[in-house]
């Protein structure tokens, strides 16, 4: 019987399991006992590669008063076009910092702006007021140059 179950312990593929169930001594073991240890050993060796291929998320953490907190939420209802949440504000404002790049609160509601000067525009071109038409194409240039610094 011992000379059988070792026997079964040399057949194995992997060195690992065969030195982990050695380790464990259950080269005397009877096949149950041999077959639990090799689903344990399967498990951590399932759990410690799936550790291995995780990704390391680099994290900033920083906490706030809750009187800060509700500062923030307000600030994300009033600056941004869709609720985003703190966490996701904040990361887009330390981003802006960081890379010198310039976040457009509320973009949406600019561009439709944008739109409504430009269909201004073109009806009063239709009407004849030069000087009006003048004005309102230099604020469409300032709107669509703001518009484009931001990606």
């Amino acid at each position: 019987m011992i000379q059988s179950s070792f026997l079964n312990l040399m057949k194995m593929r992997s060195k690992q399991l065969y030195n982990y169930l050695l380790a464990l001594g259950l080269q005397d073991a009877s096949k149950e006992e041999q077959q639990q240890a090799r689903l344990r050993y399967r498990r951590a060796y399932k759990k410690q590669w799936a550790q291995h291929r995780r990704k390391k998320k680099r994290e900033v953490r920083f906490a706030l008063t809750p009187e800060q907190f509700k500062e923030v939420e307000q600030f994300c209802k009033s600056h941004s076009d869709e609720q985003q949440s703190p966490t996701a504000l904040a990361r887009i404002l330390l981003l802006e910092k960081v890379l010198e790049v310039q976040n457009i609160p509320n973009r949406k509601k600019l561009e439709n702006i944008y739109r409504n000067i430009g269909l201004v525009i073109n009806t009063v071109f239709q009407s004849g007021d030069k000087k009006l038409i003048a004005e309102l194409e230099s604020i469409e240039q300032q709107l669509q140059n703001y518009l484009k610094q931001a990606p």
